[in-house]
């Protein structure tokens, strides 16, 4: 067996025998996920790469489809995918294998639908402003020359404030995830928007994040 499949499996056992049931999600999911880190070959972006661009657009129309098959084909099966979104004042985050268009994470936030786009544009990423509800520009984009926080700091947000038992590694995971990411932002005419992150994995671009909370201010 790989020495990392190993290492896994014996962390893996200590953490349930450490854990009880109330925290054993938040624990396994990110440790399976570093596992994956050091078993896939992740590879820089290449900025304005035809095949990220590709992607971009098949994940926008899979998304305007309702295309569950072709969109969980976007997925990797073992890494999953991380799901931010709000409940309450706080943002939550949660993990899972594929996305079902008829039951939404979170149950009460539905897909909304959204005028598509192909004009990927790779430039600064729009803004939402809590103050006017709105985006302070349309269409779709991707900054390749930037990197994001919103995953890593979402976890370390609720181990501060609200004090959830999150292990450590859930960071470095979540922070490996965002220097690997691109993040993408779709704002139609009518204010709907899709946000996104996506990563390349062993030649293929894969969904990694569905961000479901920058334009949400409620509290």
């Amino acid at each position: 067996m790989h020495k990392y499949g190993i290492k896994f499996i014996y962390e893996l056992r200590k953490l349930i025998h450490y854990s009880n049931m109330k925290i054993l999600t938040f624990k396994i999911l990110p440790i399976y996920l570093i596992f994956l880190f050091f078993t896939f070959e992740i590879h820089p972006s290449t900025p304005y790469s035809n095949d990220l661009e590709t992607s971009i657009i098949e994940i926008v129309k899979a998304f305007d489809e309702k295309d569950t098959t072709t969109i969980n084909e976007l997925i990797h099966p073992d890494f999953g995918l991380v799901v931010l979104f709000k409940l309450g004042v706080f943002n939550e985050f949660q993990i899972t294998k594929r996305i079902d268009f008829n039951s939404p994470i979170p149950p009460h936030m539905p897909y909304f639908d959204f005028q598509p786009t192909s004009n990927l544009q790779y430039d600064p990423l729009p803004n939402f402003d809590c103050e006017t509800n709105e985006w302070n520009k349309e269409g779709l984009y991707c900054d390749t020359t930037q990197t994001d926080s919103l995953l890593s700091t979402t976890a370390q947000n609720l181990i501060e404030f609200r004090k959830d038992k999150i292990d450590p590694r859930t960071i470095s995971s979540f922070k490996e995830i965002e220097r690997n990411s691109h993040r993408v932002v779709l704002v139609d005419h009518n204010g709907n928007s899709l946000v996104f992150y996506v990563m390349k994995i062993k030649n293929q671009w894969y969904l990694t994040v569905l961000d479901r909370v920058s334009d949400d201010c409620s509290a």
